[in-house]
């Protein structure tokens, strides 16, 4: 097993297990299709698609289904794999999206939002920067891709019903959690702040799941 299969294994076996709960055999890696199809790549490291996405099953705390990704925290070097206090991981994040049904579009989501996290922070798209926490996302689609639905942007924000984080033998990794919102969320969020937005996403019952079916707050 290559080192990277190792980190992916420690997440998926003993982290996100403890964090989440019993977890989904198997997983669901980034095509790369999803490079050259939807971000019009000509090329992309293979290394890359060592990311997938993994599924975390409802349970006794929570009736939702988790969907996380495995693989952004992964070291981009091939260097030794040592970690020091402050040291971040990889890219330092992973990706978490929560819905009342298991679908199949999260994965989806989830998918393009490595793909694109993964360009940005490599340079491949102008003066984007790397998604972080309190950061809003527009996606000028439904977060389901083809169904039809009010949310079409997404929020970004560090958990507040899970851990913040974990700490890999490589580094620190931050959990951001996705969102997706309406287009006047979106326009509230950016008109006041990010904080506010979740607030009142908090308030409205409609912050931690993600139900493509609800209609907007505001």
């Amino acid at each position: 097993m290559n080192p990277l299969e190792q980190f992916s294994q420690e997440r998926h076996h003993q982290h996100y297990p403890k964090i989440f709960g019993p977890m989904r055999e198997g997983y669901y890696p980034l095509q790369g299709e999803t490079f050259t199809r939807y971000f019009g790549q000509t090329t992309y490291n293979p290394r890359w698609l060592e990311c997938a996405v993994l599924v975390s099953y409802p349970n006794e705390e929570r009736d939702s289904w988790v969907y996380v990704t495995n693989g952004l925290s992964n070291p981009w070097d091939d260097g030794e794999y040592k970690a020091t206090e402050t040291e971040y991981s990889g890219m330092g994040v992973e990706f978490v999206i929560q819905t009342k049904d298991d679908e199949i579009w999260p994965i989806a989501l989830l998918q393009h939002m490595m793909a694109y996290h993964i360009l940005v922070t490599f340079g491949y798209m102008g003066n984007s920067v790397p998604l972080h926490p309190d950061d809003l996302l527009a996606l000028n689609h439904p977060v389901t891709f083809e169904q039809s639905s009010a949310l079409t942007n997404l929020l970004f924000t560090s958990p507040i019903h899970y851990a913040t984080d974990f700490r890999l033998s490589t580094g620190l990794v931050d959990f951001l959690h996705l969102t997706g919102v309406s287009n006047e969320e979106y326009d509230f969020g950016r008109k006041t702040s990010i904080p506010k937005l979740t607030q009142q996403l908090v308030e409205a019952g409609v912050y931690v799941v993600t139900d493509p079916e609800r209609v907007s707050i505001i």
